[in-house]
């Protein structure tokens, strides 16, 4: 899968999860990261957690597409 694909690939994941309602939303002062699947998944990162999840996601996409793509294996 070259890098076109995976870019598509994480995009449409993301559009389809925000169609079923998940979302993701990033404080990058404090840092924290809520990323909400639904009503009994929801998941929050804070301080240096949520550093490390910001620094996980590729320059070639936004980090809420790739967190809500990355957390479907969650």
């Amino acid at each position: 899968m070259d890098i076109d694909q995976l870019m598509s690939q994480i995009v449409e994941t993301a559009k389809y999860c925000r169609s079923e309602g998940q979302y993701v939303k990033i404080n990058f002062g404090m840092p924290w990261v809520e990323v909400f699947r639904g009503v009994d998944d929801t998941y929050f990162f804070q301080g240096e957690e949520a550093s490390d999840l910001l620094d996980e996601c590729p320059e070639f996409v936004n980090e809420e597409d790739y967190i809500l793509w990355y957390a479907q294996g969650w």
